[in-house]
């Protein structure tokens, strides 16, 4: 039998493929006339409102109407999109929903609850080693904005404890105590990398990411352990990460001893968890 060629066209169409194809997921997927969405109308106006701050200025009722119908098509949309089990299989699917979990897991055990003062103590003298002050350096200098406006090394005390009133105006300490990361941070790495090579007397002119400096180290004072007073803040960020990391390491213990895990036809028992917790989108206290 010969096809006609108007039939024959449409069949090889990609758009009338595509409708067959979607015609007889449809009719294959199971229905349920009875569906019911209800939509709080505190959620719309929450959206109406949020739609506002966002383009600076009251919605219009159009604007107001596409957000609500937009919320609603959502709605409808992740309903069929379940009902069609289109989750099944999507690798960021699924990750979003291991996301959402540990999400649950970390809040319902705790994890995200502020620490108390007496908890971050307890904290601090379990884990004292790792809390240390870093060594710093005392020093003197003088600046200039130019190298060869800096005083020579002849007209300086060899011995000076104290800043020389000489040289150009500069808008910090002369007299400095610091670790070599906040030198870097401040001066540059040329001035930290001077300071630690340094031993007596005034160096030559070093250039800063203010102009040119002699620098004299007065003191060398040695990493020490630090005091619970100067180490909360950084203690605390630390604290509240390993205690999401044993709110969610027991409860995945407890989960695996649930499961009949088996590695090509072999039990696992004596599941270890890694030291996982939830990524978090919005950045909480401890992230």
């Amino acid at each position: 039998m010969r096809i006609p060629s108007k039939l024959r066209a449409l069949a090889q169409s990609r758009l009338a493929q595509f409708c067959v194809i979607g015609a007889a997921i449809f009719a294959l997927a199971p229905h349920d006339r009875g569906r019911r969405v209800d939509v709080p109308g505190a959620t719309l106006a929450a959206l109406r409102s949020a739609e506002a701050r966002r383009v600076e200025a009251p919605l219009d009722d159009p604007k107001a109407h596409e957000v609500e119908a937009r919320a609603i098509e959502d709605e409808i949309l992740y309903r069929e999109a379940l009902r069609m089990s289109l989750d099944k299989g999507d690798p960021l699917v699924r990750q979003r929903l291991i996301e959402k979990l540990l999400l649950l897991v970390e809040d319902m055990g705790g994890a995200s609850r502020a620490p108390t003062d007496a908890e971050l103590r307890a904290y601090f003298e379990e884990t004292r080693a790792q809390w240390r002050r870093a060594s710093r350096v005392h020093f003197v200098h003088v600046f200039a904005a130019r190298k060869d406006a800096l005083p020579p090394e002849g007209v300086l005390d060899p011995d000076a404890r104290e800043a020389p009133a000489v040289g150009d105006a500069f808008p910090y300490a002369r007299d400095v105590t610091a670790t070599r990361d906040e030198i870097g941070r401040l001066y540059g790495a040329d001035v930290a990398d001077q300071l630690e090579r340094q031993d007596g007397g005034w160096s030559a002119p070093v250039a800063s990411s203010f102009g040119w400096h002699r620098v004299r180290v007065v003191e060398r004072l040695p990493g020490a352990p630090a005091r619970f007073e100067e180490v909360k803040k950084e203690m605390e960020l630390d604290f509240m990460l390993a205690r999401r990391e044993k709110v969610v390491g027991s409860y995945l213990r407890r989960l695996a001893s649930e499961y009949d895990i088996r590695i090509d036809g072999h039990k696992l028992t004596g599941f270890v968890p890694t030291r996982r917790v939830a990524m978090r989108v919005d950045p909480s206290a401890e992230d």
